[in-house]
């Protein structure tokens, strides 16, 4: 999965999150969007 689509996937997620019982917080959410643009900055500078 390219890094677009994960981050497209997460944003869905923290859109609909209200409506899911069981979906991770919206700062679980922002977590992981932050570790995805620090994943692609790392792989950019290698």
């Amino acid at each position: 999965m390219t890094y677009t689509k994960k981050l497209i996937a997460l944003s869905s997620l923290m859109l609909i999150n209200t409506a899911a019982y069981a979906a991770p917080s919206n700062e679980e959410l922002f977590q992981m969007i932050l570790d995805l643009k620090k994943e692609v900055a790392d792989s950019k500078s290698r």
